[in-house]
């Protein structure tokens, strides 16, 4: 089994989308936000989503051998209750099974304490590269 290499720039490894407008989507009568003062956070920061992601999205040498790109990015809501939804593949690695998987291990993430913006929680977008090695 070969494990998910984390690119080592926190910055470039998991990246809130600020490009979007302040509202960017009607989603379960709540709006999504794009721009905020404080991020979501993964429970224990980005090294522990790194050791999640290390420990959860594991892979076989021969599963590699199908893809296209070096990587996968998913999107997601992080929720006001800290939970995800809107899982979505943005890039996919050309291999569909890796692909699931990657949904599947975010699906099974733990709550994030979620985005903030003066003073009140807000449901984000996220975009979460996976770099596969």
């Amino acid at each position: 089994m070969l494990v998910v290499s984390i690119l080592s720039h926190a910055k470039t490894e998991i990246v809130v989308s600020n490009t979007d407008s302040l509202k960017t989507k009607e989603s379960r009568d709540s709006t999504i936000y794009a721009d905020f003062e404080f991020p979501a956070e993964f429970p224990g920061g980005q090294e522990a989503l790194k050791e999640y992601l290390k420990k959860e999205f594991r892979y076989t040498r021969k599963s590699l051998k199908n893809k296209t790109c070096d990587r996968i990015i998913l999107r997601f809501t992080i929720n006001v209750d800290g939970s995800l939804s809107d899982i979505e593949i943005v890039r996919g690695s050309g291999n569909k099974r890796l692909d699931k998987k990657a949904v599947q291990v975010v699906k099974n993430m733990p709550r994030w304490k979620p985005a903030s913006e003066a003073g009140r929680i807000i449901p984000i977008r996220y975009y979460l590269p996976i770099k596969l090695d």
